[in-house]
């Protein structure tokens, strides 16, 4: 049993009910209402939606492989936190250009996905 990614699971559980529920209000809702071309709106409204998707699926599966690891599952975990990374590098990259004010923290999401993904990384091989 790998407690790490069972914590993980969990972490990332909770952080789609957040995404769904505090998200919703806070970002969706408002890009819904915004004055953009339909097809950019839907664009990225789907998109608020593939992160809610991969937040609770990436938990649910790091709970089970959590419970009982193997190598593919193992592998599995790595390219989850992977992709972790991947969206905290995203936020990183996009801030300082953002031209918003207190922009690390307002667009924090960073702060979740940076240390989930490294953690991620290091609880996937062992």
């Amino acid at each position: 049993m790998s407690g790490w990614l069972i914590a993980l699971g969990v972490v990332s559980l909770a952080l789609a009910l957040v995404h769904v529920l505090g998200g919703g209000k806070e970002c969706a809702r408002p890009l819904l209402g915004a004055e953009l071309d339909r097809i950019a709106k839907l664009t990225l409204y789907a998109c608020w939606h593939y992160v809610s998707l991969h937040l609770a699926l990436g938990g649910a599966a790091l709970v089970w492989i959590g419970l009982s690891p193997t190598p593919v599952g193992r592998a599995v975990a790595a390219v989850i936190a992977a992709t972790w990374l991947g969206f905290a590098a995203v936020f990183v990259a996009i801030i300082p250009r953002a031209g918003v004010e207190g922009a690390w923290f307002r667009l924090g999401q960073w702060m979740a996905f940076l240390p989930m993904g490294l953690v991620g990384l290091v609880a996937s091989l062992g």
